[in-house]
């Protein structure tokens, strides 16, 4: 009372301002009042109808490096538009009304399905106004599927809806300069997988799709997942895809009742993938692709480089190919070219498809026949032009006398019948399974067939005659092989007998953010086996590959057009014939080869070219492999030292 008491002593003006403040206490008191009695119902119901919902976030995607660390597949920036379907919601009801103002005047009295019909039509009325408005914008043709308008609604409204990706700079430029009424409508910015350099080492690297699919326990936390990319199929993207995928991230999202997002807290940051660096050398795969591609425009093939001396793989052609930066998302017309019966352009045809060897199996008939002892090289054997072997099979090479490099060099049929014949068929059959022929190559791309070639218990009576004999040495009948097994063959011959495992990949790495993570480190040169052939009868084999090439006694051989100045280069080359009902209907060309620069002990490279339908395997495969030895040779030159040639076995 002693406060009053002051107060009616003390001026008016006090006394005034002493009365507004009881009043606003008083309003205040009321107001809590309010709040906490009349309202609680109110807010209690509101604050049950909200809930937190848990969004995965997909980690960025590691990268894909050749064995220089030039990348081969990395993460680009890339803006997309997004409607927040929510944030469209207050449109709906006007634009239902509207609709059902129509029908009823129409048809009358309406039941409850046609009025839930109009209230999916007015949403996607809605949806598809703003998504057309962007089109007009960014001058892109947008199109909506309703039905996946509908689901996205349905399941995953809280979650922003793309309707243009990967704008070009034009597009994001007219996005933002125009004025429009931008609700509902974002630009986002995303990582997005890109491969610099196009089709090349497409089918080595594979190609994504989207990854809107759960990861099992993991998943189970959350209630929504941001779709992200997976290697699918086959490549590198695929078989590393865990390593590369990394780990995701969360975020916590408070929405009401009605799908408005109210707030959103970071759970977990996503956590990059692993890098993984390959054995391949992009120069020598540009090489290469660019030298097969000079046999066609619509050429069908396959080149392998190795290094014979490891395994090491430098080079993995497949043509035709295909781009992968138009996965995920490619277009109808786009994904049925690629898989146009005689194109088939997401096969690796180095490491997917079995191919009959031809003549370059003779390799192998050679090493069975020279380790046995039947077949002395500088013995003559006569050639008729053609052999029996139950029944009649012409040489293309011309009837004369033939010792071993002339019967190598010619690619003479009846002398390595001959031959073969003599020495047996199970102990060829023995010597390609020492190249482990018929077996997978363990590359780690998802796409290593492993061929077709006999076991020696097929060689029995009832099952084997004389003309399964004369296949086999021919390298055709029942025997397929890849390109990569032929590089692998050819390695062992060239390197001393040493089968080698190729090696594809050299390391997985943590992305730098993530130091403490453990790497995994592939060494070279990992030994599957040795061929057991003695030294002198490789020699001889190697001599007339080389010759095969350079030629001898004044006769060339047909891998002539392989020929580069400066370089050792020797092959073999090869032509399956695929036949219909006994008839040729088509051809499947070879050369198989090494090269070794002058002072080198051991060639540097093997380079194997296969080419479907066509004509040789001198003169279409061979010359491909010459315009690649001539490329590599201008670009090693430099770095070429002077070696004492006196120790070079070749």
């Amino acid at each position: 009372m002693l406060i009053f008491d002051q107060l009616k002593k003390s001026e008016p003006q006090v006394r005034v301002l002493s009365l507004l403040i009881l009043l606003g206490m008083s309003i205040l008191l009321v107001g809590l009042w309010h709040v906490q009695v009349i309202s609680a119902k109110r807010y209690q119901a509101n604050l049950e109808n909200q809930s937190r919902q848990k969004i995965r976030i997909p980690a960025l995607r590691g990268g894909i490096y050749d064995r220089n660390g030039q990348p081969l597949a990395v993460n680009q920036a890339s803006f997309s538009i997004n409607l927040y379907l929510e944030d469209l919601r207050p449109a709906f009801n006007p634009e239902y009304k509207r609709l059902k103002a129509v029908k009823v005047e129409e048809s009358g009295k309406l039941t409850g399905s046609q009025m839930n019909a109009l209230e999916r039509l007015a949403r996607f009325n809605v949806i598809n106004g703003a998504a057309q408005k962007v089109s007009s914008i960014i001058q892109r043709l947008i199109t909506l599927d309703p039905g996946k308008v509908h689901r996205h609604w349905e399941t995953r409204r809280i979650l922003p809806m793309p309707v243009a990706e990967k704008l070009s700079p034009i597009e994001v430029a007219r996005f933002a300069e125009t004025p429009f009424d931008r609700t509902g409508t974002n630009l986002d910015l995303q990582p997005r997988r890109h491969y610099p350099h196009n089709e090349t080492a497409a089918h080595i690297l594979g190609y994504l799709t989207v990854d809107d699919g759960s990861d099992g326990a993991m998943d189970s936390i959350f209630d929504y997942r941001m779709p992200g990319i997976k290697g699918v199929g086959q490549g590198v993207e695929s078989y590393f895809n865990s390593r590369l995928a990394g780990e995701p991230g969360g975020k916590s999202v408070l929405i009401n009742h009605v799908g408005y997002r109210q707030s959103e807290d970071l759970l977990q940051p996503s956590r990059p993938g692993d890098d993984v660096h390959l054995t391949i050398d992009l120069d020598v795969q540009k090489i290469a692709e660019r030298a097969l591609a000079k046999v066609s425009q619509h050429v069908r093939g396959a080149v392998v480089v190795m290094n014979p001396r490891n395994g090491d793989i430098l080079a993995l052609v497949s043509a035709p190919a295909f781009d992968p930066n138009r996965f995920p998302g490619v277009s109808h017309e786009y994904y049925n070219y690629l898989m146009q019966d005689d194109r088939q352009a997401t096969r690796c045809r180095a490491t997917q498809e079995n191919f009959s060897p031809g003549s370059i199996f003779k390799i192998v008939v050679a090493l069975a026949c020279l380790e046995k002892g039947t077949m002395n090289p500088h013995e003559r054997y006569k050639n008729e032009g053609y052999i029996m072997m139950g029944r009649r099979f012409a040489d293309e090479a011309r009837p004369g006398m033939y010792d071993f490099r002339r019967a190598f060099i010619k690619s003479s049929n009846s002398y390595f019948i001959h031959h073969g014949d003599k020495v047996g068929p199970r102990l060829v059959i023995e010597m390609g399974n020492r190249f482990f022929l018929g077996q997978h190559t363990k590359v780690p791309t998802w796409q290593d067939n492993s061929g077709q070639f006999h076991k020696v218990d097929a060689v029995a009576p009832g099952k084997w005659y004389k003309g399964d004999t004369a296949n086999l040495c021919m390298g055709q009948g029942r025997i397929d092989m890849t390109p990569l097994q032929a590089a692998v063959m050819t390695s062992a011959v060239v390197n001393g007998g040493v089968v080698y495992w190729p090696r594809l990949h050299e390391r997985v790495s943590p992305h730098e953010s993530r130091q403490g993570r453990k790497g995994r480190f592939n060494p070279p040169g990992k030994i599957r086996g040795n061929l057991g052939v003695r030294t002198e009868n490789l020699r001889i084999v190697v001599d007339a590959m080389l010759a095969d090439v350079d030629g001898a006694n004044g006769e060339s051989g047909t891998g002539k057009h392989a020929a580069v100045p400066g370089v050792r280069i020797g092959g073999k080359t090869g032509t399956a014939e695929i036949k219909r009902r006994g008839v040729v209907v088509d051809k499947t060309t070879w050369f198989t080869s090494f090269a070794a620069y002058p002072g080198e002990a051991q060639p540097r490279y093997v380079v194997v070219v296969l080419v479907e339908s066509g004509g040789s395997g001198g003169k279409t495969a061979a010359p491909v492999a010459g315009r690649i030895y001539r490329e590599l040779l201008a670009r090693d030159k430099p770095t070429l030292r002077v070696a004492d040639t006196a120790t070079s076995n070749f």
